[in-house]
């Protein structure tokens, strides 16, 4: 079985290890990133991990495509699926907005889309409450003010990061707006989207003064349930935009895929 992981970044690296780590004997594993110095440092600390300099060449080679890399990877990995159908576990939901023809049409020839929890909990009666009608959902996120004030909506639109011990709400509008707005950080949204079946919802940020963890809201009603689902997540000491929630869901997700395919 080959594997292909697409983006050496917080997330494919610690996917990269747990992989390592559970099934060296069992899989052949390739890595591409734009940034070729970062898979020449992987490939020094794992040997066995082989290098593949474009998408098209790790999509043609793999029969499982790990993604974790961009929006902007995803844009253009789904045309190279299109040609060369592959099961997928994307992590940048972001960019699967909008892209239903080309999901379906990767379902429709038997292909896996895996869309993993990531950072968020409380997907499985989300996606029981969908079925049913959910009426309102809002989603709010409190990332470290020091996250925060680098990002390109902020400087931007000029927004001031100011120094208190209450929450400064920086952005109100739905997904796809908070998506373009903050496209490395609130994934999440999308993932909501997509279980949740709705057209659009409201999600607000703020920065916050807690340091040392990314807090997620998610506030929804139904018919027959009213839920408030609170993760407090801790940040991955490799990348403080990403939570090791995050991470652990991929692992949790390849684990599972791997398992399953090899039957072991």
């Amino acid at each position: 079985m080959k594997i292909g992981i697409i983006g050496c970044g917080a997330i494919g690296t610690s996917v990269l290890k747990h992989i390592f780590l559970n099934f060296r004997n069992h899989l052949q594993i390739y890595i591409y990133d734009n940034n070729f110095q970062k898979m020449n440092e992987i490939k020094k600390e794992y040997p066995e991990v082989r290098i593949k300099r474009s998408l098209n060449s790790i999509v043609k080679e793999c029969n499982f495509l790990i993604e974790s890399a961009s929006i902007k990877c995803v844009h253009q990995l789904l045309p190279v699926l299109n040609k060369y159908p592959r099961d997928v576990l994307f992590m940048s939901v972001g960019g699967l907005l909008g892209k239903d023809k080309i999901l379906t049409a990767l379902r429709q020839k038997g292909k896996k889309i895996i869309i993993p929890s990531g950072a968020i909990a409380g997907i499985d009666g989300i996606k029981a409450l969908a079925g049913l009608g959910i009426k309102k959902l809002v989603l709010k996120t409190f990332k470290p003010r020091e996250v925060l004030k680098d990002a390109p909506y902020i400087r931007k639109n000029q927004i001031k990061i100011k120094k208190s011990n209450s929450p400064q709400l920086v952005f109100k509008g739905n997904v796809k707006e908070a998506v373009k707005a903050f496209p490395k950080s609130i994934n999440v949204s999308a993932t909501l989207l997509i279980y949740s079946r709705l057209k659009e919802f409201e999600v607000q940020i703020y920065a916050s003064n807690d340091r040392e963890r990314i807090t997620h809201i998610i506030e929804m009603i139904s018919d027959i349930s009213q839920l408030t689902i609170t993760c407090h997540n801790f940040p991955s000491s490799e990348n403080p935009r990403t939570s090791s929630l995050a991470i652990a869901s991929a692992c949790m997700e390849v684990k599972n895929y791997i398992e399953e395919s090899l039957n072991i």
